[in-house]
């Protein structure tokens, strides 16, 4: 409700927006990040009154959220697939936040999976693009685009860190602030959800049932991983074999 009073026509113009990106001039408006946290936000209560019996509040915000959508969309889809300026975290926050109307879902996809090319895989975004663009693409048809985008070594870039002896995130791209920061750290959370393939299910909490959809990649030859539940570890690992795929399972009894 407080993001309601602040909001003109439904489009949230405050907050830090894609904080510490490469470059100033290639961040999206702050508006468009916290407009679409907004509509996240707006669903989310909804569910959440679901789940509490607040009946009248499940449409209340529900349809807030649709108009929180429509705005949007209004504001800043340019058509083609384009959204704002075609920044990468333009492009990923609307397919990631669940903002792009289906029909143009495969153009915009398509518009950031050129983005990422044309910048030869090198990172193009601050903290929020950090965990929308690698996702979207993955979540889009073009996992592998994004593990080159993870690995590619060269400035800017996780693995550019590495290169340089880094044992932690920092929180900067040019590594020259705090060296010890979580901020770019959902990239580990990325290799559990699509590398292992280990997935929650929103409906049933606590991984009493969950989905598993390991994304194996050309460059590399196995994936091993394991994620502790309470009602004990999922184990999942594959492993090419010649031109197949052998993929080992192990879940906790009773899920």
């Amino acid at each position: 409700d407080f993001c309601t009073n602040m909001a003109t026509d439904h489009i949230l113009s405050f907050g830090l927006g894609d904080w510490c990106p490469v470059d100033d001039d290639h961040a999206p408006p702050a508006s468009l990040t916290s407009t679409a946290y907004y509509y996240v936000d707006a669903r989310l209560l909804s569910k959440f009154a679901e789940l509490t019996g607040h009946k009248e509040d499940i449409q209340t915000y529900n349809e807030l959220a649709d108009k929180i959508r429509e705005s949007f969309n209004r504001h800043y889809y340019k058509g083609n697939g384009t959204y704002a300026g075609g920044e990468m975290t333009a492009l990923g926050c609307a397919l990631y936040q669940g903002l792009v109307e289906e029909p143009e879902r495969k153009a915009t996809a398509q518009k950031l999976a050129e983005a990422v090319e044309a910048n030869e895989c090198k990172v193009d975004f601050g903290i929020l693009g950090s965990k929308y663009v690698p996702r979207a693409l993955a979540d889009n048809g073009y996992v592998e685009l994004a593990y080159r985008l993870i690995t590619q070594p060269e400035f800017p870039g996780w693995v550019h860190w590495l290169r340089k002896g880094a044992t932690t995130f920092r929180e900067s791209w040019d590594d020259v602030n705090s060296r010890n920061h979580v901020m770019f750290g959902d990239i580990s959370a990325w290799f559990y959800h699509y590398l292992a393939g280990i997935r929650p299910d929103p409906a049933k909490p606590g991984f009493k049932h969950f989905f598993l959809n390991p994304q194996p990649v050309e460059e590399l030859d196995w994936v091993n991983a394991g994620y502790r539940t309470v009602f004990g570890t999922i184990k999942t690992a594959w492993e090419r074999q010649g031109e197949s795929i052998k993929i080992d399972l192990e879940l906790p009894e009773g899920t």
